[in-house]
C-alpha cells in the first residue's frame, strides 16, 4: 500500500483520488483523502474538499490528526454555502475538546473570532482572541490573533 501511495501522489489527481477511495478506512487512505481535499480546495471545489476532509477525519479517528481534518471539513462546508450556525457548533466542539491538539483548538478559536468580527460581534471576537493567548502551543495562531485584535474597534480593545 505504501509504494502504491507514493506512485499515487506523483501521478495525476485522479490516481490519488482512486487511492483515497480504495483505502478510505486506512490511515494512509486518510492522508490521501486529505491531499485530495487540499487539491479540491485550491481549485474552489468546496463540496469535494468537504467530502474528502470528512473521509480523512473518519480514517484518522483514533489519531491526533482527526481534529485537523474535522476543522478543514467544517470550514469548507461553510465555503460551499453551508450554514454558519453549523460551523459554530463544530468549532465549539473542537475548542472544548481537551484531547485536540493545541494548534487545532487555537485555529478553531481564530476562525470563531474571524467569524464574530465579520458579523460585528466584537465582544465575541475579543473573547476568542484572548482564549488563543492562553494556549501555550498556539503557534502562528497567537500571531494572527494579535494582528486581528488590532483591527477591533478602539472601544473593544481595552475591555
Amino acid at each position: 500500500m505504501q509504494s502504491e501511495f507514493l506512485v499515487a501522489i506523483d501521478s495525476s489527481p485522479g490516481v490519488l483520488e482512486d487511492f483515497a477511495d480504495r483505502y478510505a478506512k486506512k490511515r494512509l487512505g486518510g492522508l490521501a483523502s486529505y491531499m485530495v481535499g487540499n487539491r479540491a480546495l485550491q481549485v474552489g471545489n468546496f463540496k469535494k474538499a468537504t467530502q474528502y476532509y470528512a473521509i480523512a477525519a473518519n480514517a484518522w479517528e483514533e489519531t491526533q490528526l482527526h481534529g485537523v481534518a474535522q476543522l478543514a471539513a467544517a470550514v469548507t462546508t461553510v465555503r460551499d454555502g453551508g450554514d454558519s450556525a453549523n460551523l459554530r457548533r463544530k468549532l465549539s466542539a473542537l475548542i472544548s475538546d481537551s484531547q485536540q491538539l493545541s494548534i487545532v483548538r487555537a485555529a478553531a478559536l481564530y476562525i470563531t473570532a474571524l467569524h464574530d468580527f465579520e458579523v460585528k460581534n466584537f465582544a465575541g471576537a475579543r473573547e476568542a482572541l484572548r482564549a488563543i493567548e492562553k494556549i501555550p502551543e498556539a503557534g502562528i495562531w497567537q500571531t494572527k490573533a494579535s494582528i486581528l485584535a488590532f483591527s477591533l474597534p478602539e472601544s473593544e480593545l481595552n475591555q
